[in-house]
């Protein structure tokens, strides 16, 4: 009898396993969207040469694609010095198991900037000669710009703050001065007459050293009742009107279950940009919540409704904000906002979530 249960818990748990590869969210996914999440460098490569396997069989499992961070704060040691050794690894790895990869960022506003930089002064010349060499020197390392699929050249370039209706503001590279609208849009679709220069300059040089896909990313941008929703289609059809190199956007979407949201709208926002003959992608998705059975349940039914809206809408990628609670460490302030339990890799109920709304969409 003993054996007997032994037998049957064994073949059950086999199932299960069965069962739960067969529903992978890359395989849910498939064909028209890809599914991915931020890579870690200390996720895979530990201090003390540790590899954390349960990460990686993770990735391997549910995802087809993958971010890779490179933010100047980490990477910069010294004007015109770099050191890539950690983002190197993580995009050799990634490419190992053949997930498509998207580096973020290139370019953004100063908190993602070590401090030296940010408090020095500069030339016009000289900041765009600093931008150049970092985006030339990330690409010809390690045959980046052909290791990378998606570039996310721009990031957080809208910064709006409310008092004043200011947009763009606590950005260094303002410093390369202002160009005029040439978005077309009028009334209250035109949120801004000028915009900054550095964003098309940037996109430029990014397309002088690669040829893969480039990316412009912000947060805000994802629901009709927010400001920065219209200020970034603006700069958006600005860009695309010039000619200038421009293949996808980005919408961060940091979700809280204490928020309510506009799925019909988010969807409405994706066919938008579609519309324009661009690629979409929710880069950063995560929903906070307390980690109560209660805020558990509401992160379950978001995970559905944000999936279900972006499939619906054309998305082409979901990009994770981290896969399990706790892998994201400094990154995010949102302890319980993925989709597995951490270090356990459990899956939570936003994973089932998750799967659902792969399944449902139409």
């Amino acid at each position: 009898m003993i054996v007997n249960w032994f037998l049957m818990a064994i073949a059950a748990a086999l199932l299960s396993v069965a069962l739960l590869s067969q529903n992978t969210l890359k395989d849910l996914a498939a064909p028209d969207l890809k599914v991915g999440s931020v890579g870690i460098y200390q996720t895979f490569f530990p201090p003390g040469g540790k590899s954390q396997q349960n990460y990686r069989n993770l990735y391997q499992r549910e995802l087809n694609a993958a971010t890779v961070l490179c933010y100047p704060g980490k990477i910069w040691t010294g004007l015109k010095q770099y050191d890539f050794a950690q983002f190197n690894t993580t995009v050799n790895w990634f490419e190992e198991i053949g997930l498509t990869q998207i580096a973020h960022l290139l370019v953004g506003s100063n908190h993602y900037y070590p401090e030296w930089f940010i408090d020095n002064s500069y030339t016009e010349q000289q900041l765009e000669e600093l931008m150049e060499d970092y985006i030339r020197a990330i690409m010809q390392s390690n045959d980046n710009r052909n290791k990378i699929d998606v570039w996310n050249v721009v990031n957080e370039t809208i910064w709006y703050e409310g008092a004043g209706e200011r947009y763009y503001t606590w950005n260094i590279w303002n410093q390369l001065g202002w160009e005029e609208d040439k978005s077309g849009l009028v009334g209250a679709a035109k949120k801004r007459d000028t915009h900054p220069v550095y964003i098309r300059k940037a996109l430029e040089i990014a397309r002088k050293y690669t040829n893969n896909k480039l990316e412009l990313r912000d947060n805000g941008i994802e629901f009709p009742n927010e400001h920065e929703y219209y200020a970034f289609y603006q700069l958006v059809k600005h860009l695309l009107n010039q000619k200038v190199p421009l293949d996808a956007v980005g919408f961060q979407t940091h979700l809280n279950v204490d928020h309510t949201y506009d799925w019909e709208g988010l969807k409405n926002n994706i066919r938008r940009y579609k519309d324009l003959g661009l690629e979409v992608y929710i880069t950063e998705l995560n929903v906070a919540n307390d980690g109560s059975k209660q805020g558990r349940e509401k992160q379950r039914q978001y995970y559905y409704d944000v999936v279900k809206a972006a499939k619906e809408g054309g998305a082409d990628l979901i990009n994770l904000w981290g896969l399990n609670d706790g892998q994201m460490g400094e990154q995010t302030e949102d302890e319980f906002a993925h989709l597995f339990e951490g270090p356990s890799m459990k899956p939570k109920p936003a994973y089932y979530g998750f799967q659902a709304a792969l399944k449902d969409a139409s």
